[in-house]
């Protein structure tokens, strides 16, 4: 039974259509459904006025999003507290907002500051003129252009008039002028320097893990479709019928969209804001002794192994008593190294996308029924402990698992007293005195597992990628599918291309929480994690890139963007929040536009050199890649 339930019941598709290419443009200038805050549908918040953002799905990204949800929950937005004398309300809503009693605030203002010299490279600026009402965080911007758009203040001197930004200006000037733009409003917790990030205290939520493909059925289930979860669908032979569906805002994902029948449904974005890759894991020493795994791919070159091998084990069949046809000699005939014992593979559970990017890599397919493919070889993914456990009929030592290239980073540690390529991974280890020692191949066809391979996955510099590489990605609704609620404005101002993760306003805005800015501290989650962040600005859709397959692009760019559908018209648009007393508009505090006006530089466009690139709502700037399911052969 185990076997049947965690088949795989979905082809599998190397390439996806970038935002924009082949999308089936049902042209919804209002999404036939609104916005849904799904879980404060439920009792016990339907009466919340901030929004609970749900993400439900993969695991590989599971701690990564953990962590970046901690950066954005704790932003500060506007402030909760009431006058004193009066009710505080409990509804996490905005009293100043919401017509109740707020604390004081005091109009925002803008003051300027003619004749300042700039020097190139320089931080540190004298004004002219009292600078008592400046302070950390204040944004500056200059006449002359040297200066980075709102700059923000790290230090002022009252005595001295001096100021210092966070970052150097570009040009020298000798006769510039600043504007500073001074907000007084007090935010969440007595900040003053907030509201660019989660300016009405949002929160999201990440559920625990159970799969790629599992978060994005779940997100599908979500809204009307009339088979949910794809569990009637005629290319499933399961027969499992309906499942229980718990709704979601947005789903994790470590694999690409899937366009072919039985794929994804229509109408979801893929955003993808982090880089990692799949390898083949095995056990370099297993109790103290180098295992036959070890000295056979050592000697026909574990660094350097074609897919077609890989694929031949991955597609091995078993006999009834469980034991694979494909043997360590068979993989290299009369190589002295290679013992006769069998090869022992491992498939992931059903809806990783781990399995899923794996089997798309060296072209394999989940066994069918005639296979005989043992049961307890079908593990959680990024896992070994259940490896261990089966040491008894299935030897650890010749043992062959995929796991991703973060995940074995955050999970691993170096292993110098057993071997020096070889590390100790948690939940590996049985013998605290002779530790085991687990290996990730380090090159499949000729191309080696590196930072510089899983980069050129981006839009133009595919030549020399990691065949095993991928991105990792919020996935949202985007509302072209009539069967799928378009995502909330909270959901998008979190997850979106426009939104928290990507916008290239986090580069320049400051965390008051720590004094560093959020696209520092979004990046240093991400490595911390084992991962790569995308590197430098990119055009989201690569429109830029119209020759390299998967990546294509029309002129129309994302058909279905977040700021068109959801955040243009929504409380997080700049220009509909200039209600007293918060006045974001005036104050240039909500930022959330950024990614979809202006011009920036160094911009990645799809080609190997970077370029100046505009902004628009159709192609916007960010840190993130977007792909989409709109031209999915599966619609609903």
């Amino acid at each position: 039974m185990l076997k049947k339930l965690l088949q795989r019941h979905r082809s599998v598709r190397i390439g996806a259509t970038l935002a924009g290419a082949s999308a089936i443009a049902i042209g919804f200038a209002t999404p036939a459904l609104a916005a849904q805050n799904v879980n404060n549908g439920n009792a016990d918040n339907a009466n919340a006025q901030n929004y609970v953002v749900t993400e439900g799905g993969a695991q590989t990204s599971y701690q990564l999003m953990l962590a970046e949800a901690d950066l954005f929950n704790q932003a500060p937005g506007c402030d909760l507290a009431s006058l004193s004398g009066s009710e505080q309300t409990l509804d996490y809503g905005c009293p100043g907002l919401n017509g109740e009693p707020g604390l004081a605030q005091t109009a925002a203002q803008t003051t300027s500051f003619s004749s300042v010299s700039v020097t190139s490279g320089s931080k540190k600026f004298t004004l002219s003129g009292s600078v008592t009402s400046l302070q950390k965080g204040d944004q500056v911007t200059d006449s002359g252009g040297a200066i980075p758009v709102a700059d923000p203040i790290k230090s002022v001197n009252a005595t001295t008039g001096k100021i210092k930004l966070q970052f150097p200006a570009t040009a020298s000037v000798t006769s510039d002028t600043f504007t500073v733009n001074v907000v007084p409003q007090q935010g969440q917790n007595g900040f003053t320097t907030w509201g660019n990030e989660n300016p009405f205290n949002d929160f999201l939520l990440e559920e625990p893990s159970y799969g790629s493909g599992n978060g994005i059925q779940e997100l599908e289930g979500t809204g009307g479709a009339t088979v949910v979860g794809h569990s009637n669908n005629t290319d499933d032979p399961s027969g499992i019928g309906p499942v229980p569906v718990a709704p979601v805002d947005a789903a994790r994902s470590s694999r690409a969209p899937k366009l072919t029948t039985g794929g994804d449904f229509q109408g979801l974005n893929f955003v993808a804001y982090a880089e990692d890759a799949v390898s083949f894991l095995y056990w370099g020493k297993y109790n103290g002794a180098t295992t036959d795994a070890s000295k056979c791919l050592s000697s026909i070159g574990a660094s350097n192994i074609s897919g077609a091998l890989l694929k031949s084990i991955w597609n091995e069949t078993y006999s009834t008593t469980g034991v694979p046809n494909v043997t360590w000699s068979s993989l290299d005939p009369g190589n002295s190294a290679c013992s006769s014992n069998p090869v022992y593979a491992y498939w992931a559970n059903n809806g990783s996308g781990t399995e899923s990017t794996w089997a798309s890599t060296i072209g394999a397919t989940f066994p069918g029924s005639s296979s005989h493919w043992p049961s307890n070889q079908i593990i959680f993914e990024n896992e070994t402990a259940s490896i261990l456990k089966n040491a008894s009929t299935v030897p650890v030592g010749d043992v062959i698992f995929f796991y991703s290239y973060g995940n074995f980073n955050k999970t691993c540690a170096p292993n110098t007293s057993e071997l020096s390529t070889s590390v100790t991974c948690a939940g590996t280890s049985t013998n605290a005195t002779v530790p085991n020692a687990v290996q990730l191949g380090t090159a499949i066809n000729g191309i080696t597992l590196s930072k510089a391979s899983i980069n050129d996955q981006l839009p133009g510099l595919e030549s020399n990628a990691f065949p095993g590489d991928r991105l990792l990605y919020n996935v949202y609704a985007d509302g072209e599918n009539p069967n799928l609620p378009v995502s909330s404005p909270a959901t998008l101002n979190a997850l979106s291309e426009d939104g928290f993760l990507c916008k290239p306003a986090t580069a320049t805005d400051i965390d008051p929480n720590t004094g560093a800015t959020y696209r520092s501290e979004i990046d240093a989650s991400i490595e911390a994690e084992g991962f790569f962040p995308l590197p430098n600005l990119q055009v989201e859709d690569g429109q830029s890139d119209t020759n390299v397959p998967g990546y294509n692009s029309t002129a129309t760019g994302i058909p279905h963007p977040a700021w068109n559908d959801g955040l243009s018209a929504s409380k997080y648009n700049a220009a509909n929040e200039t209600g007293s007393p918060w006045d974001f508009a005036a104050a240039n505090v909500d930022t959330d536009s950024s990614a979809v006006t202006g011009t920036y530089s160094n911009v990645e466009d799809g080609s190997s050199t970077l370029s100046t690139q505009p902004a628009s709502p159709t192609a916007p700037i960010g840190y993130c890649v977007t792909e989409t399911s709109d031209g999915s052969a599966t619609g609903d």
